[in-house]
């Protein structure tokens, strides 16, 4: 699983994601890295969760939401429909499947993780 949000040295892994967004100038290629990494925040969550670590959830979660906003905004900057269509229905997988794994989660967390709010996109269906 790599580094961990738990580990003292994750802020190298998310250091070197971010300078690898910055020197990537094509916004498709921006897109699909920050679709690669919302699955990689997405098992961090899930080891989270399985280690009952309710801060390293809520961080790992909104670095979670910042790369799906970062993919859904790039993929709109591509002038070719096709393909800027394409990433967004991957976005839009990605997010329903997501949704779904942590709601088969959260029925099975003990009640001191049960009120955590699951639901990334409640609302927010832009994706």
């Amino acid at each position: 699983a790599g580094i961990t949000p738990d580990s003292f040295f994750y802020f190298l892994d998310t250091v070197s994601e971010r300078v690898n967004l910055f020197f990537t100038v094509s916004s498709e290629k921006k897109a699909e890295k920050a679709v690669e990494y919302a699955e990689e925040r997405f098992q961090e969550i899930k080891e989270m969760v399985s280690k009952n670590k309710t801060k390293e959830i809520a961080e790992t979660t909104a670095r979670y939401k910042e790369s799906l906003e970062l993919a859904t905004r790039e993929a709109q900057k591509i002038k070719e429909t096709e393909k800027m269509e394409t990433i967004l229905e991957a976005v839009s997988k990605k997010v329903t499947e997501h949704q779904e794994e942590l709601d088969k989660i959260k029925a099975n967390l003990d009640k001191r993780l049960s009120d955590f709010d699951f639901n990334f996109f409640a609302g927010n269906r832009s994706f």
